[in-house]
């Protein structure tokens, strides 16, 4: 999860207020939590303070955490997966707030995700297509989100499911005389977008918070019909290939192939495809390149310099789409980031990056748990 993410020219005033977070946080837990080797506990909190600044919000307060906990019961898997919790609540002194629940629960050969959002917080609109220039206009996004999936064991490493997506979206506050204000674009109006369909997983992993070696594969379809509530119809594909290399006994390289296409042209913007954020090419606003497909690849070498401090080298590459696949305009980004370890006993991280995309654009990025 995301705690703190500034994307374009890079502050030093925001630089210094995101350190001065991490600071707050390694002071929250005491010297025997990141020292000592903990006790065999299978439940852990983590909470984590949140104080950040940007003109579109003024002052941002909030606190994020983090639950982990493994259950008794093994059912024919080859290690005992991590179940987490990660609620997230942010206010502004602009009367702008977030608040996101991440749930990922492993139990009796079930696989259950979840993921509720509620906001109102200002976004940016650059344009649709992969050949927008850097020019935005600012809004306000009024936000409901709720993403859950349900999986079955199957075999040792295969999860057989379904998923459900519903959206509700009130995009708000245009600038006067820009395209949203003055322009027909799909989505500018806000409506329920919803749908769903099966959901697949292969997972060989040996760990699912800091993974050292396997393999993760998500295939997955969604429906959005025309009617039953919905003001959008489309039909959604992506497939996400994941892969871990060990390197010695602690660090690891991380690689990543993503894909995912929607039909139709009945897309609200605020759910096409996206290229950039903290997911998909550090460097870049998530909302920078945004399209009806989007493909991408990277790579991560997670490293150990000392103790619970490490750090990461990434990059990747990649480029939204239309209905025809034109790779002639690719997007890069890559970057430097510290790892501090916040979990010994799950290798979980509080982890701090920076990264510089294409056309010299940056971001700086604060969260726990790996990009991927």
């Amino acid at each position: 999860m995301i705690l703190a993410g500034f994307e374009g020219k890079l502050n030093l005033g925001k630089v210094i207020l995101t350190f001065f977070v991490l600071l707050l946080v390694i002071e929250c837990f005491s010297q025997d939590t990141l020292l000592v080797k903990p006790e065999p506990e299978s439940r852990n909190w983590q909470i984590f303070p949140i104080i950040a600044a940007n003109p579109e919000t003024s002052w941002i307060f909030g606190v994020g955490a983090i639950f982990t906990f493994r259950n008794d019961d093994i059912i024919e898997t080859d290690f005992r997966r991590v179940s987490t919790y990660t609620p997230l609540l942010i206010y502004t002194l602009r009367n702008q707030f977030l608040i996101e629940n991440l749930f990922d629960y492993y139990n009796k050969g079930w696989n259950i995700n979840a993921e509720l959002r509620f906001a109102s917080f200002p976004d940016r609109f650059f344009g649709i297509g992969s050949y927008t220039d850097a020019a935005y206009e600012k809004y306000d996004n009024k936000q409901f989100r709720f993403k859950t999936s349900a999986r079955k064991k199957v075999g040792k490493k295969w999860f057989i499911g379904a998923h459900v997506d519903a959206n509700y979206d009130v995009p708000n506050n245009f600038e006067e005389g820009y395209v949203l204000d003055t322009s027909n674009v799909e989505g500018e109006e806000g409506g329920l977008f919803w749908g769903m369909g099966p959901s697949m997983i292969f997972d060989s992993r040996n760990n699912t918070i800091f993974p050292t070696k396997g393999v993760w594969i998500k295939c997955e379809s969604a429906y959005y019909p025309d009617g039953l509530g919905n003001d959008f119809q489309t039909n959604r594909y992506s497939l996400d290939v994941r892969k871990y290399l060990p390197i010695g006994k602690r660090d690891v390289v991380a690689l990543r192939a993503f894909f995912a296409h929607n039909s139709g042209n009945d897309i609200p913007y605020t759910k096409m495809e996206e290229l950039g954020g903290d997911e998909k090419i550090r460097g870049f606003h998530s909302q920078r390149y945004i399209d009806k497909a989007v493909i991408y690849a990277q790579a991560e070498y997670r490293f150990t310099i000392w103790r619970f401090i490490g750090m990461a080298a990434f990059a990747g590459a990649g480029d939204v789409y239309n209905d025809k696949w034109d790779f002639t305009n690719p997007k890069f980004g890559g970057g430097l980031g510290l790892r501090v370890q916040v979990l010994p006993k799950e290798r979980l991280n509080l982890r701090i990056d920076y990264a510089i995309g294409t056309d010299w654009q940056n971001g700086f990025y604060l969260g726990f748990q790996e990009a991927f």
